[in-house]
Parts: C-alpha cells; structure tokens; sequence
C-alpha cells in the first residue's frame, strides 16, 4: 500500500515526507490552487519541524499562513500559527513562540475547537517547560490532558501524560515520573504507535538515568534506537545516542561516550539542527572533560555557549557556563565568577531558589 505524506510523517520517514509534499506543492503551484499550495506548504511544515529543519518549517508555515488568512480559513491559519509557534519554541524564540501560541489558542477557542484548542495548550506548556516555568507548565499540561480524557483522545491524552512525566523527571521527583511514563506507555502500547512507545522509552531511559538506575536506563534507551533505526527516525535516533553518551559517561566509559555524542552531531549537522548541535558540544565537553581532554573539552564548551548565546537562550548558557566553571576548577583555575554568572542568568530568567538554580545547572 502506498503510504501518504502524514503516515511517512507519523513513522519518522520525514525525508519522504518531505519529497511527496514539495511534489504535491508545485503540482498545485502550478494548477494555480493556492488553497491546495497552502495545505500541502503546511504539512510541509510540519515534516520539516520534525527533521529539525525549524527555519525552513517557520517559512513554509508563514507562507501557508499568508494564504489562508487571506481567505479567512481561521481553523487553517490557526493550524499554521501552532507549527510556527512550536517551530519558534524549538529555536528559543520565546516571544514569538508565545505570541503565535496564544494568537491561535484564541482562535480555536472562538472556533470552539476544544479539542485543538487542548493540543496547543499542550504544546504551549513546552515553552515554559523549556525556561524552567514548571507552574505554568503543569497547570497547562494537566487542563489538557481533562480535555483529552473528556473527548476520548487517547493518542494525547498519552502524549500529555509523557510531558506530565518529563516535567516530573526534570525536578527529579522520579518516583513520580516513572509510573506516569508507564501510564503512557500502556496506551501507546495498546494503539500501536511504534514511535511514540520509542520516544516514551527515551524519555523513561533518561529519568533512569538521572536517579542512577543506569541498567534500566540501557535497557529503555537501547530498545529505543534499535526502534527509531528501524523506522528511519534519524533525527530521535540522534537525541537517543546523545541520551546514550550521557548514559556511557555515567558509567566512565568514556571512549564510547564520545562516539555517541560524535554520531549524535553528524546527524545534528547534517540537518542543521542548531540547538541540538549546542546540545551534544555539551555533551561532548563534558566527556571530554572527565577524560582530561581539558583543551578540546574548553573548545566544545565554548562553541556550545555561543550557539545558545546566538539563539538567545539563556538557560542553556547558564548551563554550558556551569560547565565551563567546573572545567576551570579540574584545571586549577577559579570557577567562581562563571558560576557566579550562570546563577546570575538563572536568577535573570525567574529562577531564583538554590534547590531550582542547582536544578537547572546540574549536569546528568
């Protein structure tokens, strides 16, 4: 059977994707359907923001937003402003990431949507999940996970609960968050969604491995690469492997550490997924680090700081800083002030409590 462009999508064939859509796109570019363009510029969209092509996915959601604004398809343009909104969070664009979000929360309330309206109320908690606003996040993450229960969505109810579980794992309350993932677990499960129970089980692996149970951890995180390079998912194949690194590090196998953190990158590079890269430089840093590789340890910081820096976020400087100041310390230099700085940028973000400030910095 020949597969659409959502199914390529929803089993991680992005790339195909990605070719069946500009396909479709030009063929009704040239018919001169703009509806049609528009559509398939959307979908478009979304394949590109799951390869981690955000830039390009902001574009063709703008394009397609253009369009149906013009001809007053709201439930359309509501859509498009979502994936750029999400888009925009995944580039730390935090205000344009919150003006598109509540723009088109605002307008699938007026639609009546509610089950839409959920979903991007769901999403929206990923902004303040991603600045450490753990309040905002779980108050907007549990009214849609009612709302899914309500309506009987039991593909997002299962996606709330994962967040739900994240957000526990990432203020280490893992007594919490590991019966929640297994919450989540059991309903993908029971649809099938061979993806989902993959990236379920990165997100489990990763809360094993920030309490220490470093087997368990293996267990979920391998099982779930094995599933995304069975199904072609490059880009959760490449956060697993980083998840992998961290795991390797854990456990003072160093030299494997640093493979993974570099299969990790190619991908990274390769579909120029700029956070991601900063994200697996600090990896990388830190390994090296561990292995006395202080010179090349201090360029991945480095290099790492300055593309969070550019992409303006600021809690993930203040991590590579953190890291920066215990490199200095392993080198017998004075770690005070960059620590002193990356507490600073944590209290400048609304991160202001010692137990949430060593939260945010810990390394794991």
């Amino acid at each position: 059977m020949k597969l659409g462009s959502v199914q390529y999508r929803e089993l991680g064939r992005y790339g195909d994707a990605v070719d069946m859509l500009t396909r479709a796109g030009a063929i009704f570019y040239r018919l001169g359907d703009e509806h049609r363009w528009a559509t398939a510029t959307r979908n478009l969209g979304d394949a590109y923001r799951y390869q981690g092509r955000l830039q390009d996915a902001i574009n063709a959601f703008s394009a397609a937003f253009e369009v149906f604004s013009r001809s007053s398809d709201n439930q359309s343009a509501a859509g498009a402003l979502n994936g750029m909104a999400d888009a925009n969070r995944g580039l730390s664009r935090w205000t344009e990431a919150d003006r598109h979000f509540t723009t088109c929360i605002r307008m699938y309330h007026d639609l009546d949507d509610r089950l839409e309206e959920a979903r991007a109320k769901m999403r929206y908690a990923l902004v303040f999940r991603d600045q450490c606003m753990t309040e905002q996040a779980y108050a907007l993450v549990t009214t849609a996970l009612g709302i899914f229960r309500e309506l009987g969505d039991r593909r997002w109810e299962a996606r709330s609960l994962r967040q739900l579980a994240v957000l526990h794992r990432n203020d280490e309350d893992i007594d919490i968050a590991l019966p929640i993932f297994g919450q989540c677990m059991t309903i993908f499960e029971e649809l099938a969604d061979r993806r989902a129970i993959a990236v379920t089980s990165r997100n489990r692996g990763d809360a094993y491995r920030l309490a220490g149970q470093l087997d368990d951890a293996i267990a979920d995180l391998e099982e779930a690469a094995g599933t995304f390079e069975e199904i072609s998912d490059q880009r959760w194949l490449a956060r697993t492997r980083l998840s992998i690194a961290g795991l390797h590090r854990r456990r003072n196998d160093r030299l494997q550490a640093v493979r993974s953190v570099e299969a990790a990158m190619a991908t990274f590079k390769e579909i120029d997924d700029q956070p991601a890269q900063a994200r697996a430089l600090h990896e990388l840093g830190i390994s090296l680090r561990d292995q006395d590789d202080f010179k090349r340890a201090s360029r991945a910081l480095s290099e790492g700081l300055a593309i969070f820096r550019s992409l303006g976020d600021a809690l993930w400087s203040a991590r590579l800083l953190a890291s920066q100041a215990r490199l200095a310390a392993r080198c017998g230099d004075d770690p005070v002030p960059l620590m002193r700085e990356a507490t600073e940028i944590c209290r400048q973000s609304g991160v202001t409590s010692r137990p949430r400030v060593e939260i945010v910095l810990r390394e794991w």
